[in-house]
């Protein structure tokens, strides 16, 4: 069961009404790939430890652990990590990527 805050100003829910179900629908739909999939906590504990057997400089930014979406996740994250390194790059901290 999610559990959510509202803000104390009840007006300002009813401008974001368009969008107030979507993260019930997003929930579902994590609930149905979970039943679907069925992933294996595993994964994640091993991912773990690759990372932290993984040589200093090669960690990266992000680690998706993921068998039903992972594969566009991971293309998303690595645009993501490209820039990251262009921005890093231009501000003379190169040497965080390391």
């Amino acid at each position: 069961m999610a559990y959510s805050q509202a803000g104390s100003d009840a007006s300002i829910g009813d401008e974001y009404a368009a969008i107030s179900e979507y993260p019930n629908k997003m929930f579902a739909a994590i609930g149905q790939i979970f039943e679907i999939v069925k992933p294996n906590p595993q994964d994640v504990a091993d991912a773990v430890v690759k990372l932290i057997n993984s040589p200093k400089g090669m960690r990266p930014l992000r680690t998706v652990v993921d068998p039903s979406t992972g594969e566009f996740i991971k293309k998303a994250n690595d645009a993501v990590s490209a820039e990251y390194a262009k921005a890093l790059t231009a501000f003379g901290m190169e040497g965080l990527l390391k």
